[in-house]
Order: C-alpha cells, then structure tokens, then sequence
C-alpha cells in the first residue's frame, strides 16, 4: 500500500517467518531430547503461519497510519454574500489564503478575497472599486504583491491587476484587448500572462510597463517558463503548443496540434508537458477528444504522445519519473515520463479540471498523498505509487448532483512536534435554490 510497504514490509515478513521457523525447529529437536512427543506440525507449516501473521499485522499498520495521516476533517468555510462561482484556483500567502470569484451581479462582477487560513476569517477584499469584472484567472504571489486577471470569453477589454498582499491596495492595472483568463507568472522581476485573442504578454512587474507582447495565438494557460524560455499553448482557431525567448518574445518554435491547448504547460528537465482537448470548461464536445503531449523543450519534437477520452484542461504534475494528470473523461492517470507508459489509472466518478496536489504527512517514512478533486466535489487522497485511494472527502457534502469544483486546491503544511498537518483550500460552488461561491478548508 506505499512505498515501504513495498520493500521494508516484504522482508520485515520473511525474516519473521524464517524466526518463527528457525525457533520451531529448535524446540522439537529439545522435544525429543527430552523424550518429549513433538507436535504434528512440520516447520514449513509453522513459517507460512507466522508469515500470515506478520504480514497481517504489517498491512493493518500501514493501512491505519495511511488512513490517519490522509484522511480530512472541515476546519471552517467562507461563503460571500453575493450570488456566483469560484473558479479559479485559492493560493496561500503565509497567515492569508486568497481565492477569486466570479459574482452575479448585474452587470457580473469580480472580488478578490483574503482570509485567515486558519479562521476563514476576511481579511480584506478587493473589486477594483466594483469595476472588476467575473475571474476565472487565479492569484499569483511575488515578493509582496499579487497577480490577477479578469474576464471571461465573452468580456473584452480585460486587466491584469498588481495588487498589495497586504491590504489588497492597488499598485497598477495593464488593459488588454481581449480577456485574462491565464493566470500570471512572475519570474526575475517580470510577469508573464496570457490575454486570450491578445495573445502573450510580458510586463515589468513592478511598473507594469509592456516589455513586449507575442500576438498571434490565443493564450488562456498560465505560461511556463524555464531556461530562458516562455512555454504556452493556443486554442481555437489557431490550437497549437509554443515556445518563445522569455527576453524578447520572439517565437523558438511553434507546433500544431488538432486541438485547443488551454491548460498550463509542465516544465521538467529537458521536456515539456501540455495538456490538450476539445470542449471547454463547461461542458465535453458531442466527439470528445483529449491527450498529453510530451515535448522536446528546445526543439519542440513530440517524444510520445498518451490519448485520453476527453480533454485535458489542467496543468499535468511532475513526481519522480512520474507524470500524473486528470481528464474531463473521470480518469486520473500516471504515466512513465521517458515513454508515456501507463502505469495507473483511477476512475474518479467525475470529470476532473483541476490538478492533482501532492500533500500530506509523511507515512512512516512513505509517500505523501496525491489529492485530486473531481467537479462534483469528491476530493480523493490516492497513493501516488499505486493510485489506490486512502480516502474520499467531499467537498460538495451528500449532495454532488449541484456542485462545480474546478480549481486546484491551495496545500499549506504545517510542522509540528508530532509531524504536522496539512491544510487543503478548495473553492467552487454549490447550487440549490442559488448558486453560491463556496471556499472549504480541511485539515
């Protein structure tokens, strides 16, 4: 059931076994010496038994620290007054969880809000003096301040704000033609973000002066950088996966794919991961069609490719030699990363947007746990070596038929004398009566 069980526990058995025999066979030998009729039984017989038992015992063990390490309990929920939805995904900021939504007002409307991550208590919130409009993009955190765009498909012009984690004070806005889905990336004192049919941008992060702009492709990923270079993805009419020079924005390489790639590419050493489907975040295509991409960072070459029944609209994860990645066809899956090879895959009984998050305290010496929220709510914690689940939590309560969960959780550990806990920020909506943004914290 972990790691260790799969080395440590093996041997822990037979070398029980081999003692319970070894004993065995000593005290019918000093049976006989002492005229004594042994028993019946032979000493093979007497090492599968203990074995049986040890291996029982082992299992048990392991399985009761798994299920307390992994399984949640509901600290508190924060609920705005207004009508809406979050969508985007929460981040932690030391003592400050901060989560997005998109209100229903009329006209719609976004907010921006800080809580205590330990009380859900609001801290302060920010609309842009009610101007900013609904949010799908999530908050990014630099030195200080916070990234967030605004807008949905359907609105244009849009902004990215520069916002004080402190008090939620504005520092600047930067309009773009089109909406800003994407979530920002901060690196070196820049800040990277795609704004739809405007395609990239890159901006002082401090001024929020334009140091160039990639037009061309519609962006709606949060763009990865590494080594120097700007990876993202386009869907639409021009669905192709891209790299540019993060100093100038001028294109590296660029590389059609038959369809959209909204999801956020995964750097990790040489290679580059995307995520690719049709349908949107709402719904699937009448024909659906998704896989991850494994690409050549430098020279844009697909390595493999692994077709999935749906899209792949989150962010793939990067484990070890491990790829894991969720799909709109309910279906978590863990590939070898070289070749792509499926090594698991587990049926969530949903469609899952959001990206796995690996958390948890360390069992024994074992592996984390790997979270991953489907839309109906149902958080599941899987081993990460075998994708067996430790436990399910929902998010949603007994009722999932009315609930959308599509932000990746926020993780936050905490040490402590005993080993600590983790907390885990997951925001959606509930609908009976109205639909009401809904941000939950487990521990």
């Amino acid at each position: 059931t972990s790691m260790l069980a799969t080395y440590v526990h093996p041997l822990s058995v037979m070398v029980a076994g081999a003692i319970g025999g070894i004993w065995y066979a000593f005290r019918q030998r000093g049976l006989q010496k002492e005229d004594v009729r042994p028993t019946s039984w032979d000493t093979q017989s007497v090492v599968l038994l203990v074995a049986v038992i040890a291996s029982t015992f082992f299992l048990c063990k392991v399985g009761l620290q798994a299920a307390s390490a992994n399984s949640l309990r509901l600290r508190w929920s924060f609920v705005p007054p207004e009508e809406g939805a979050i969508y985007s995904a929460p981040v932690v900021v030391g003592h400050q969880v901060l989560v997005a939504a998109a209100l229903q007002n009329d006209p719609s409307s976004g907010a921006l809000y800080s809580l205590d991550r330990n009380t859900g208590e609001l801290l302060w919130t920010f609309t842009n003096e009610g101007q900013m409009k609904q949010v799908l993009s999530s908050p990014c955190h630099a030195d200080g301040r916070i990234y967030i765009g605004e807008g949905f498909h359907s609105d244009a012009p849009c902004k990215l704000y520069c916002i004080s984690a402190a008090d939620g004070e504005k520092f600047w806005d930067f309009e773009t033609k089109s909406h800003t889905e994407a979530t920002p990336n901060v690196v070196d004192g820049r800040v990277y973000f795609g704004a739809g049919d405007d395609g990239l941008y890159c901006l002082d992060s401090r001024t929020g002066e334009m140091i160039w702009h990639f037009e061309g492709p519609h962006v709606d990923g949060c763009p990865a950088i590494a080594h120097n270079r700007v990876y993202a993805g386009s869907g639409h009419e021009n669905c192709e996966v891209f790299c540019v020079d993060a100093t100038n924005g001028i294109p590296i390489w660029r590389v059609p794919v038959e369809v959209s790639s909204f999801a956020a590419a995964t750097v990790s050493g040489k290679d580059v991961f995307f995520g690719i489907g049709n349908g949107n975040l709402v719904g699937s295509d009448i024909n659906p069609s998704g896989a991850l991409l494994c690409l050549d960072g430098k020279s844009g070459k697909i390595k493999w490719r692994y077709n999935v029944g749906d899209a792949v609209h989150s962010k793939p994860v990067v484990i070890g030699n491990q790829v894991v990645f969720v799909s709109r066809d309910h279906h978590c899956y863990c590939l070898h990363i070289k070749n792509g090879k499926l090594h698991w895959k587990r049926h969530l009984g949903a469609p899952a947007l959001a990206a796995p998050v690996v958390a948890g305290v360390p069992i024994s010496g074992g592996e984390d746990g790997l979270y991953v929220l489907a839309a109906d709510g149902s958080l599941s914690c899987l081993n990460i070596v075998t994708g067996i689940p430790y436990s399910i939590t929902y998010a949603s309560g007994t009722s999932r038929l009315n609930a959308n969960f599509i932000g990746t959780p926020a993780a936050a550990f905490t040490p402590s004398a005993l080993g600590g806990h983790v907390q885990l920020h997951v925001g959606g909506s509930l609908s009976q009566f109205t639909t009401k943004p809904i941000l939950l914290c487990f521990e």
